[in-house]
């Protein structure tokens, strides 16, 4: 049980228990966990496409695609290109890191350091 209680400390969150005798779970362990790290890249599109506004379809027109490409970006049945990965980007006005990371600051810890840094 301390080892549980030292994940929960270490992260913050679990799952709570169907009845009172049963352990914590922590999220990370959960089918639901997993597939959303499976599946990042397409969540963070999908979240940026709908903060901006926009549905698959209209999405879709504005990149030249049809909506099922984008379906399958999102769900992460496909993986776009790099230049693809540039107009997402151009049409949701995000910088291409978000889309990768998640964040510009988990963009810049993951990234090499420059000449200057080393």
């Amino acid at each position: 049980m301390s080892q549980i209680r030292d994940v929960l400390l270490k992260h913050g969150v679990a799952v709570l228990a169907d009845e009172p005798d049963d352990e914590f779970v922590p999220i990370e362990s959960t089918e639901y966990w997993k597939e959303m790290e499976r599946n990042r890249i397409g969540n963070l599109l999908a979240g940026s496409r709908l903060k901006a506004g926009l549905t698959q379809a209209q999405l879709a027109e504005k990149l030249g695609i049809r909506q099922n490409m984008v379906s399958d970006y999102e769900r992460g049945r496909r993986t776009y290109s790099d230049a693809m990965s540039a107009r997402l980007c151009k049409v949701l006005q995000v910088k291409e890191e978000y889309l990768r990371y998640g964040s510009e600051q988990a963009a810049a810890a993951d990234a090499p350091p420059r000449a200057a840094e080393r």
